[in-house]
């Protein structure tokens, strides 16, 4: 039956569901839960680790406060990002109206997480090339870890640059998010 909704009768909307290119975004924002994971294993470790003491507190003759800083970063900046994605998921999956605006909000939030990162790994970097010490080169950030901090941060570029025009145009998103 065409026209209007009569009864029980649903009057077609458009594209509507958690499928599309929703079911992608769903398979990248699980994805994205093993890096922060690995952050907080590897902070964990860095902070109980024997280097701690050494670098990372004001008392000691080596101490690199831009690596403590760096460090303590990754910690809050992962758990803020995964509280924030947990937050996303609930709403998606709820398929609240509120969605589209948080959602943009989140990939700004890790476009931003990111920006810091980076910004915080260069300067370790460089107060890490001062410490004249042997053992420094056990905890310093590496050109790996420079490299896969720039990967992470275009990711999050691309991904802004993908999802908010889709969550601002897309009729999917619209029929969906509607609760």
């Amino acid at each position: 039956m065409n026209g209007p909704s009569t009864g029980n009768m649903r009057h077609y909307k458009g594209i509507e569901g958690l499928g599309g290119w929703l079911a992608i975004l769903q398979i990248f924002l699980y994805i994205s839960f093993v890096p922060l994971v690995l952050q907080l294993l590897i902070a964990n470790s860095a902070m109980h680790g024997e280097f701690w003491p050494m670098f990372a507190q004001e008392t000691s003759e080596y101490f690199v406060p831009e690596w403590r800083d760096f460090v303590r970063y990754g910690v809050y900046g992962s758990l803020v990002q995964m509280g924030a994605l947990l937050y996303v998921l609930y709403l998606f999956y709820g398929k609240k109206r509120v969605l589209p605006k948080i959602m943009i909000g989140y990939l700004v939030l890790v476009f931003l997480l990111n920006l810091g990162d980076l910004y915080l790994l260069g300067r370790a970097q460089e107060a890490f090339s001062a410490v004249g010490v042997p053992e420094a080169a056990a905890v310093q950030p590496t050109e790996t870890d420079e490299q896969e901090s720039v990967r992470t941060f275009i990711r999050s570029l691309v991904g802004c640059a993908i999802w908010i025009p889709y969550f601002l145009k897309s009729e999917r998103v619209e029929n969906t998010f509607v609760r």
